[in-house]
């Protein structure tokens, strides 16, 4: 199991990696706890990793869905699976390598070298896209004309307005200087 300590020595703060294995562990040799720092760690994480994998005799258990399961093999190991993802001798050489020998031998299936050809969409989508596009402009014409006749009708009503705006005004000074309407 992986624990990250912090110890504190004047005032510093170092950051150590503390594993815990089983006591029986081969790497161990007795111990129960190793502090360790960087590169020692990521050898002894490919040491743990490699003697596992040579110890191992049946990985069935350890494949999810046709392939084999990082999570797994981690917990069996007694690694954090992060190891796997950030160690690049273990990423990029040593689970590659056990992954093409379990191919070889026949527990994993093989990777298919050419994918399935992509069948290409029939171009209906294509029209159904011109049609949309047809139909857009046509509403965007017919909201155009309502909107020239629209403000047609408001211009007219804005002048009416305004002859009856001078018919009130001739209406209110004959009020004002005769004292009576008009009719």
């Amino acid at each position: 199991m992986l624990k990250a300590c912090s110890l504190n020595s004047s005032g510093y703060a170092f950051r150590f990696i503390c594993y815990r294995f089983p006591a029986d562990h081969p790497l161990l040799g007795g111990a129960t706890t190793i502090l360790t720092q960087g590169v020692q760690d990521g050898q002894r994480n490919v040491e743990v990793f490699l003697n596992w994998a040579a110890c191992v005799e049946d990985f069935k258990p350890f494949i999810h869905q046709g392939l084999l399961s990082v999570a797994r093999v981690a917990r069996e190991c007694g690694l954090n699976r992060d190891v796997f993802y950030s160690n690049p001798d273990i990423r990029d050489v040593h689970w590659p390598a056990l992954v093409t020998r379990l191919e070889a031998e026949g527990v994993l299936l093989g990777r298919v070298a050419s994918p399935a050809p992509v069948v290409a969409r029939p171009p209906k989508a294509d029209l159904v896209g011109a049609q949309r596009i047809k139909q857009i402009q046509d509403e965007n014409e017919a909201v155009k004309t309502e909107n020239r006749t629209l403000r047609a009708k408001l211009n007219e009503a804005l002048a009416q307005l305004e002859r009856q705006g001078e018919q009130a005004a001739v209406v209110k000074d004959v009020l004002n200087t005769t004292g009576r309407l008009p009719w």
